[in-house]
């Protein structure tokens, strides 16, 4: 039982070692495709579970388990896992397109209801919507943050076509409304 957080591309562990630290997770996991790096993480998880998470939390509300792997967070079994998550952090500052729509497509597998934060780059899914922007300082520099929530299906669908409702009223003009003058002063 309990929230799950992943942090997927998780470099040294740091994002994963942080939320080890909020009350609201009882489940903290981070993936790293790099073996160096996944490895160095392991080493940093393990010594931040021995010596800093011990009564870092209030005993009612301990973290349950923490770790770092290495792997594919595409690969079937790793993207299975994640997405049972219910709160989901990836930096992907230096993606190209076709890697978010790649994401993209695979959060859609997430619970409704479920939180995905991406640094700059929103997810391109109309079964997201987007919560907040917000700009967020890291180590090597401030960057916009995106706070997407997974709608459920039936809300996703709803918004699919007020959107496309919206783009055909727009593509066709103001109809009716061509080669009048308005006055907006009056």
């Amino acid at each position: 039982g309990g929230r799950v957080f992943w942090d997927l591309g998780s470099g040294t562990g740091k994002a994963v070692m942080a939320a080890g630290l909020c009350r609201h997770f009882a489940h903290v996991r981070g993936i790293e495709l790099l073996p160096c790096t996944a490895g160095i993480a392991a080493v940093l998880v393990e010594d931040f579970a021995r010596d800093v998470l011990p009564g870092a939390r209030a005993a009612s509300n301990p973290l349950r388990s923490v770790a770092v792997e290495c792997g594919d967070f595409f690969s079937p079994h790793t993207l299975h896992a994640w997405a049972a998550g219910d709160f989901v952090f990836c930096n992907c500052v230096t993606w190209d397109d076709a890697t978010m729509m790649r994401l993209s497509a695979a959060a859609e597998g997430l619970r409704p209801g479920a939180v995905f934060v991406t640094v700059l780059c929103p997810l391109s899914s109309d079964k997201f919507e987007v919560v907040d922007e917000v700009e967020l300082p890291f180590s090597w520099g401030s960057v916009e943050c995106v706070v997407h929530r997974r709608l459920t299906d039936q809300a996703a669908h709803l918004a699919a076509t007020l959107g496309a409702s919206m783009a055909r009223m727009g593509a066709g003009g103001a109809h009716g409304d061509e080669g009048r003058d308005v006055d907006m002063d009056t």
